[in-house]
């Protein structure tokens, strides 16, 4: 299978400077989504600070969405309603984004990981969850996945990056540009954003030294659009990583979006909640299997 790659960004990270996008392509412009009703934005009192966040639906299950690097919730409006009819979702924003306070602490994955924790049970919104998360935000549910298996039950990640995808590049030779964007491309940008692009190289490790990532569905989500802009050295470095991440689960699978760049959700959400309500589906099933079992034994 070919897959190649076109986002206004750097692959796996999220959004560059406006005039980086010459270089990187532009974003498909996607119609206005209408947002949570009001009442589903609140605020979390956290150990780590307050934390913005929206929450809305019911279900056994629940749906948490990460965003990417310089995003905050907003950006999985176009999917949240569609989801939220069907089960419980989460949608937040991390320290220094939107109106979550900022945070003084290292933004690497592992206290990323553990902020977001803090939020679930400061608000008492239980496991199992249904992980959704976008480029670098992949990477954080992933590590969440690997340390916390026992409260996952399912992963959708979307354009999310491999903890290997500059290794591979290094290997063919693609030009460092184009996988490791200077930090002298956010040091206009907000604090938390240049702080979690600064602590990427350490969330990688993360991600490598955590455990095994758990036997639950998984599905891939990997954008294909606009080749042409792209060396053909990086189109293969993430094709093959995007593999890599569907093989992580015996479950797992990876769906090409022919026709979206980096933001699946936003040029193809309903690609996204196909993916997402598909998990959903399959996780309700292995939980209602276990659920029997147990009563069976218990007899």
């Amino acid at each position: 299978m070919s897959v190649t790659v076109e986002q206004i960004s750097q692959p796996g990270f999220g959004n560059l400077p406006s005039f980086m996008r010459r270089l990187f392509g532009s974003e498909t412009d996607a119609p206005p989504v209408a947002a949570l009703p009001a009442n589903a934005s609140r605020t979390s009192h956290t150990p780590y600070g307050l934390r913005s966040f929206v929450s809305a639906g019911q279900g056994p299950l629940t749906v948490i969405f990460e965003s990417g690097l310089g995003d905050g919730k907003e950006v999985w409006n176009s999917v949240l309603q569609a989801v939220s009819a069907q089960t419980r979702v989460v949608a937040y924003d991390r320290a220094g984004y939107g109106q979550s306070e900022r945070s003084t602490e290292q933004r690497d994955g592992v206290q990323i990981v553990e902020e977001l924790r803090a939020m679930l049970q400061a608000e008492n919104i239980p496991p199992p969850y249904v992980l959704v998360g976008h480029s670098l935000g992949g990477t954080f549910v992933k590590l969440f996945a690997c340390l916390y298996p026992q409260e996952v039950a399912g992963v959708v990640l979307v354009d999310a990056r491999h903890a290997d995808f500059s290794r591979r590049c290094r290997q063919m030779g693609v030009m460092r540009l184009f996988y490791e964007p200077p930090l002298a491309l956010f040091m206009l940008g907000r604090s938390a954003k240049r702080a979690e692009f600064q602590a990427a190289p350490l969330t990688q490790k993360q991600v490598r030294a955590a455990g095994p990532f758990p036997k639950v569905p998984l599905i891939v989500l990997t954008h294909r659009l606009k080749a042409i802009h792209w060396p053909s050295g990086l189109m293969r470095a993430w094709a093959s990583s995007q593999r890599s991440l569907a093989g992580l689960s015996t479950l797992g699978r990876i769906k090409v979006c022919d026709d979206s760049g980096h933001y699946v959700h936003r040029d193809r959400p309903d690609l996204v909640v196909r993916a997402v309500l598909g998990v959903v589906a399959a996780a309700r099933y292995r939980l209602s299997q276990s659920q029997r079992g147990s009563e069976i034994q218990s007899r």
